[in-house]
């Protein structure tokens, strides 16, 4: 299955499941507790940092983003870390788009706490495709906004 397709099915959260579940010891663990601690919503907005990445020791990052909430699974050094995020709880949002490249986006949300969240369509696809990053972290802005 090439990055493009792959990519294009990180948008839904039982297929980044199935994705998971064929991969190693960790990401198994992450497709069981996201069944278990993340209600599957529709009009979820799922995007995966490292999912189809080729970097060895590469962490994944998973996000998942509703109107009023975001969802946050993170492979670390110790395990895994979830984390949930209310919409409300956000201060700022800056969305950035390259004037040499319009498939070259950054999107930074900055919350009450000051926590920042930062998603690259160059820094997260590893294998996917530039256009579907930036096609969903457009979608991530529309859902936010």
């Amino acid at each position: 299955m090439g990055g493009e397709t792959i990519a294009k099915e990180l948008y839904e959260f039982e297929r980044i499941k199935e994705i998971l579940k064929k991969q190693s010891f960790t990401e198994r663990r992450i497709a069981k507790y996201m069944d278990k601690f993340i209600p599957d919503h529709e009009g979820m907005t799922v995007y995966g940092k490292n999912v189809i990445s080729e970097e060895p020791g590469a962490k994944i990052e998973l996000y998942f983003f509703t109107s009023d909430k975001i969802y946050v699974v993170k492979e670390i050094d110790t395990g895994i870390k979830y984390q949930l995020m209310y919409t409300k709880d956000i201060n700022h949002i800056d969305y950035e788009i390259s004037d040499a490249d319009e498939k070259i986006v950054t999107l930074k949300i900055k919350l009450l706490n000051g926590e920042l969240l930062t998603l690259s369509s160059v820094n997260d696809r590893g294998a996917g495709s530039l256009l579907s990053y930036r096609n969903m972290i457009e979608h991530i802005v529309k859902t936010l906004i």
